[in-house]
């Protein structure tokens, strides 16, 4: 739930963008989980062009500097208590370091892994802070509020069929700017309007049945890993295909996978793919937990009111050793798994269909 907002601020950082550093950093703009309103200015998700991260709008504050290497050997680095925000995004720690290196394909060189760390000059020094509750990005699939210790982002190697994908793409730019590009008989660029192309009975260019095979071939996938340690609690709204829906739970860790697409000036599009939610084992004196996650009604207005009737507030929970959160292309929840340890109340919605996996197969009939 937490990558793309690592992500929007990191990876435009570890690219070499700018971005206007200072002391301060705007308060996120709180709005309680579940009340969100999308604005008029705010237009539907379109799954098909990639979504540009806007590096302008990157806040870094770190109170001790920092510095920025490019040098895959060596980290850059945020110090001393850091804040960093992306529209209404915000990222709350101690300091960073992040490692960028070359992706093949992407002209600059992208983020490799970072960690992201709590210490004694964080706003809460015993937590990382992800805040996206006043979000209105089409990226993340999570608004709300989230306190691990530390964590980790860690790039993983192209899938086999992605890296053959990425080299055809590669030798197709190749041959593209070797190629000489078309003159006329002065010796200037031949012009490419309606005049020169085949034209239909109503004078309109004559469809060439040639489609850009860069537009359609499926995207090329990089994956990110990201380790929450000591995740704890959380609460927010989860993004589902009927829209908004107030969730809460724990976990002792958490992994989120985040999928972006490969393009020439850098990764587009980060979005979820899946979450997992892990409890924990027994052992150094403590008892084992399972994970847990639950589906609230529509927040209750008032104070008192919440208190009161917070521990009823719930469609459904679910408690398991692992709980895994898959997501479709555009970001939204598209099944729930549990363990087959899976204890709960309540009926499951629609729009989070959820599934408990057996350990064993079924027997033969």
């Amino acid at each position: 739930m937490l990558t793309a907002l690592v992500l929007s601020t990191l990876m435009p950082l570890s690219a070499g963008e700018a971005s206007q550093p200072s002391d301060t950093v705007p308060k996120p703009t709180v709005a309680p989980a579940g009340e969100v309103t999308p604005t008029s200015d705010v237009k539907p998700t379109d799954p098909t062009p990639a979504l540009r991260l806007q590096p302008a709008l990157i806040s870094v504050a770190a109170k001790q500097g920092g510095m920025v290497s490019f040098n895959d050997q060596e980290p850059s680095k945020l110090l001393g208590g850091v804040r960093l925000g992306y529209e209404e995004v915000f990222v709350l720690c101690d300091h960073v370091h992040y490692w960028q290196s070359k992706l093949p394909g992407i002209k600059r060189a992208v983020l490799d892994h970072a960690l992201i760390s709590n210490g004694p000059d964080a706003e809460e020094p015993a937590h990382v802070v992800f805040d996206s509750r006043a979000s209105k990005l089409p990226q993340i699939s999570f608004r709300g509020v989230m306190r691990p210790r530390e964590v980790e982002i860690i790039r993983q190697p192209l899938s086999k069929e992605d890296q053959a994908r990425l080299a055809e793409r590669i030798a197709r730019d190749k041959a593209r700017a070797a190629k000489p590009a078309a003159t006329d008989a002065a010796g200037k660029p031949a012009t490419t309007d309606s005049t020169t192309k085949p034209q239909d009975a109503s004078g309109k260019p004559a469809a060439t049945g040639t489609a850009d095979p860069v537009a359609q071939e499926p995207p090329i996938l990089v994956r990110f890993r990201v380790l929450l340690h000591q995740f704890g609690e959380f609460t927010g709204d989860l993004k589902t295909t009927d829209g908004w829906s107030p969730h809460f739970g724990w976990a002792e860790e958490a992994e989120v996978t985040v999928v972006g697409d490969v393009l020439p000036d850098g990764i587009g599009n980060p979005r979820f793919s899946a979450i997992d939610l892990f409890g924990r084992p027994a052992g150094g004196g403590q008892d084992k937990r399972p994970a847990r996650l639950g589906r609230k009604h529509i927040p209750l207005v008032g104070a008192a009111v919440q208190k009161e009737f917070d521990a009823q507030a719930y469609d459904w929970w679910a408690e398991s050793s692992r709980i895994t959160i898959e997501f479709d292309d555009q970001g939204r929840v598209l099944r729930i798994k549990t363990g087959a340890d899976y204890r709960g109340e309540g009926t499951p919605s629609l729009d989070t269909p959820v599934q408990t996996l057996d350990t064993a197969p079924p027997a033969q009939p």
